[in-house]
């Protein structure tokens, strides 16, 4: 079902048929090239400081990184007692072989391929550095002056053994914090007179806390593939322990899952209502390979100082190959310049009004080569390839994977991908996407999106390609905004809280209010737009109430209005303690329908100048 769903959607981005409109774009005008001269600048290192307020930003580098797994690299033997691992470094399209031998206080040294010739020579391909692994097992070692091909880079290593930790705190109330959270040092030796506490399977864990007069024990078991069961105390004995509901939140990078999180919230324990919060982590290790140095330069476009930054992404130095990445606009509009938002130049400024510039060249001498050209439709096919180049590569892999996600949204097997997926149109602005639904006098419905944003991305996958769903989006005029592209944040001005966010659009330009289907008998919510994911037999049910409160409103009903926000009274559990391991992605609720939390997604890379970016859409 996967895999159908994957071409389904691949074919929606890639092989749609241009509309009518495009068909008639007419000629391009007059184009502008602009060389500018670069030189070679030092990455910067997560010690070095901020640059000041209002001075030149710093460019972040472009990681690879290298997940490594229990073993030495073939043609490396490793001494007796070291803890090695084996990986590949992928990059420029080749999977070079990688390695980590780390002999206690010897420390550890590093094996990579430098000449690209898909083998390790031990004598010459190998790195060393003094940094030895913690009392605890973990290790952060940074290695300077390794050379990979033509390019130098820098490697990052990190370990963190399994662990098993958490928090005990108290719900918010009135938007206030009761009291800190106390930490949770499990061990397993259980409190005072408990050899072991009935009905907790396996190994337990015990944790002793105090807060404020009340000391609480904590008895915690993993119950195979059940889940983790948790019993709280203030009885040495948990004889009147509590067993609150434990909901499951995987901890990953990329595909893998490094772990678990715990949280149970709002569970009455002395009187007072508590929060739960547990990680568990597996034992892991990975690297990460930055370049050493990247290239900035400058020059002047219309009597105006414009800044071209360039980024090593295959880690050869030449800055030549798709992997790389660029931006070119004026000095200042580009405040964090990072792989985020530097991929070929389609940074805001540069594509409102459908400008575009290429990058033709870079010469020996570090010379670049730049073209600008204005057109029709530039902004939605540059969008376009952006959105297809975020999903194939880093999207789509993952969801394809992703089997406790399938477990718990099970896919409706009587449900078919579309023969033909609709193709969303891509506008910069919101202004953009109502001038496209007033040529076509259909209401407009807009999906607000990010690159980082999980959920957005799992309704390309999941919900987009579905044929009933396909068939109720023709009703609408679909169109995507890329929020954190968007120069006049559109989806920030209508007060909604996260993406992914749709909304429906009236002849008028305000959002469509209506009621959102109910479940178990009761009536659904007045809303103004489709908060977070739907599977696709919720969101066509969604799709019609909007769409028949759209046409009834047409029809001169008068329009629902939104009820008042309300004060939040209820305590609500605090979010989980954050994660010892720096993730690739943001970790959204599994509910189907929930808003998905909108942090962007840090490069899984040691601090980096100014990181993150883009900003939170809030």
């Amino acid at each position: 079902m996967h895999l159908t769903r994957s071409i389904a959607l691949l074919g929606l981005l890639a092989s749609s048929a241009p509309s009518l409109a495009r068909a008639e774009e007419p000629a391009a005008a007059e184009t502008l090239t602009v060389t500018v001269p670069t030189e070679v600048i030092p990455a910067p290192k997560p010690s070095d400081p901020p640059p000041p307020k209002g001075g030149e930003p710093r460019v972040a580098v472009m990681p690879v990184t290298v997940e490594l797994t229990t073993g030495a690299p073939e043609g490396v033997t490793a001494p007796e007692g070291a803890n090695a691992w084996r990986g590949d470094l992928e990059v420029g399209g080749k999977k070079l072989p990688f390695g980590v031998v780390c002999a206690g206080s010897a420390g550890c040294a590093v094996y990579v391929d430098g000449n690209r010739d898909g083998a390790l020579d031990p004598a010459t391909e190998r790195t060393e550095t003094p940094v030895a692994a913690s009392p605890d097992g973990s290790m952060t070692a940074r290695l300077e002056k390794v050379r990979l091909g033509g390019a130098e880079v820098v490697v990052t290593l990190q370990r963190r053994p399994a662990g098993f930790s958490g928090m005990l705190g108290r719900p918010p109330s009135g938007g206030k914090a009761q009291s800190p959270a106390r930490p949770l040092d499990f061990t397993a030796a259980p409190p005072t007179d408990t050899t072991h506490v009935a009905g907790l399977p396996g190994k337990v864990r015990y944790a002793t806390v105090t807060d404020g007069e009340a000391t609480f024990h904590v008895a915690a078991a993993r119950d195979g593939d059940a889940g983790l069961v948790v019993l709280v105390d203030e009885k040495p004995d948990f004889s009147t322990a509590r067993r609150p509901t434990m909901n499951a939140m995987p901890m990953r990078r990329g595909s893998r899952v490094l772990g678990m999180r715990w949280t149970a919230g709002g569970f009455a324990l002395g009187g007072v209502a508590r929060t739960i919060n547990l990680q568990e982590v597996v034992d892991n290790a990975w690297a990460m390979v930055t370049p050493a140095a990247t290239r900035k330069g400058a020059a002047e476009v219309e009597g105006k100082p414009y800044v071209l930054y360039l980024l090593d992404g295959d880690l050869d130095g030449a800055y030549r190959s798709p992997e790389d990445a660029w931006w070119f606009g004026p000095k200042g509009a580009l405040a964090n310049p990072n792989v985020n938002n530097m991929t070929e130049g389609d940074a805001p400024e540069l594509l409102e009004g459908g400008l575009v510039w290429t990058l033709e060249g870079l010469a020996d001498d570090g010379t670049a080569r730049l073209v600008r050209s204005s057109r029709p439709f530039a902004a939605d096919e540059v969008l376009h390839r952006r959105a297809e180049r975020v999903n194939a590569k880093r999207w789509f892999p993952r969801f394809a994977e992703d089997k406790e996600f399938d477990k718990s949204h099970p896919a409706d097997p009587a449900r078919k991908p579309a023969e033909k997926p609709l193709r969303f149109r891509f506008a910069l602005t919101l202004d953009d996407a109502k001038a496209l639904a007033a040529k076509e006098g259909k209401p407009l419905l807009v999906d607000f999106e990010a690159d980082w944003c999980v959920w957005c991305k799992r309704l390309d996958y999941h919900t987009y390609p579905d044929a009933g769903v396909v068939k109720a989006l023709e009703r609408f005029t679909c169109v995507k905004i890329n929020n954190e592209l968007d120069p006049k944040k559109s989806c920030n001005g209508l007060g909604w809280r996260g993406i992914p966010a749709v909304g429906v659009f009236g002849a008028d330009g305000k959002p469509v209010v209506f009621r959102m289907p109910g479940r178990d008998g009761k009536e659904g919510p007045v809303v103004d737009h489709i908060p977070g994911f739907q599977m696709p037999q919720d969101f066509v049910t969604t799709l019609d109430a909007v769409h028949a409160e759209w046409v009834a409103v047409s029809g001169g009903k008068p329009a629902l209005t939104l009820p008042p926000p309300k004060t939040p009274d209820t305590p609500r559990p605090p979010a989980p303690p954050p994660s010892p391991l720096p993730p690739t992605g943001p970790l959204p609720p599994e509910k189907p329908g929930t808003p998905a939390p909108t942090p962007p997604e840090p490069a899984p890379t040691a601090p980096q100048p100014g990181t993150p970016e883009p900003a939170p859409t809030k």
